[in-house]
């Protein structure tokens, strides 16, 4: 799975440096390749002490997170206030991806076989992408 490079609009602070882009086109690049990223989070999951009952704690404190961002980024009423804006739900986002990777790394007793879970990933994209566009 490749994640791509866009330059609509600006990028933001984790993106920048992305390099030279049409405006227009989404640009695939083999520098950013997810079974790269995932790797490192399955590294980074070794020194993770917690439970796994304490990272889907984690998990679902993440999502709440990104519930917090999303109602003050779209200026909900009495959330405005906090003033979030889009790079804050995109943060939340990944640390959401992280910890949800960080589960798997350790339900799988850091074996995790990452062709398997790109290819488990890829057909569930691929089930939403068929559910999105009837």
């Amino acid at each position: 799975m490749f994640w791509g490079l866009s330059s609509v609009g600006r990028a933001p602070r984790w993106l920048r440096g992305g390099g030279e882009f049409d405006p227009r086109r989404l640009h695939h690049t083999k520098d950013i390749h997810m079974t790269n990223v995932f790797h490192k989070i399955f590294e980074a999951s070794q020194h993770d002490k917690k439970s796994l009952t304490q990272k889907a704690l984690k998990l679902a404190e993440e999502c709440g997170e990104v519930a917090q961002a999303m109602l003050s980024y779209t200026k909900a009423p009495a959330c405005a206030y906090k003033g979030k804006t889009k790079d804050h739900v995109i943060e939340e986002c990944c640390d959401c991806i992280i910890t949800a990777a960080s589960i798997i790394h350790q339900v799988e007793d850091g074996n995790v076989d990452e062709a398997a879970m790109e290819a488990v990933i890829l057909a569930k994209l691929k089930k939403w992408v068929e559910k999105s566009t009837k």
